[in-house]
């Protein structure tokens, strides 16, 4: 099942799901927008069986471009959930200000490559250039 995370979160608030819920179940994916930590921790303590991904893509990807399947439900209400790595056929980059690999820690941009990329942004050509690089 593929829920965007405000929906996860409008159903935790309410706390409409037991443990034996959705049996035959297998896989919760997300996608969209960040999902809260403490409502995935909600979500795994009442689904035990089930395996929770995260994916993640930037509009210009025009899917997803990377996964993260949660490997245990965490402990910690304030810890995020990472992007992941990428699905087949994309390439994930951090490059610094030269459009070079930033180094291990150092802060950088996210670029994507590969398919499923946008090739420009839809009749607003000048947002182009921040967005899209050949």
């Amino acid at each position: 099942m593929v829920f965007r995370p405000s929906a996860l979160n409008y159903m935790a608030q309410f706390d409409v799901v037991r443990e034996p819920d959705f049996p035959e179940l297998r896989r919760v994916l997300w996608c969209g927008e960040v999902l809260p930590t403490p409502t995935l921790i909600y979500w795994m303590k009442r689904l035990p069986h089930v395996a929770f991904t995260n994916l993640y893509g930037p509009t210009e990807a025009t899917i997803a471009s990377s996964y993260y399947t949660v490997p245990a439900c965490p402990t910690d209400e304030r810890a995020e959930v990472p992007i992941g790595r990428p699905l087949s056929g994309r390439e994930l980059l951090v490059l610094n200000d030269g459009l070079q690999p930033a180094a291990c820690g150092d802060v950088g941009d996210l670029h994507i490559g590969g398919v499923g990329l946008s090739p420009g942004v839809l009749a607003r050509p000048g947002e182009d250039s921040r967005s899209v690089r050949p």
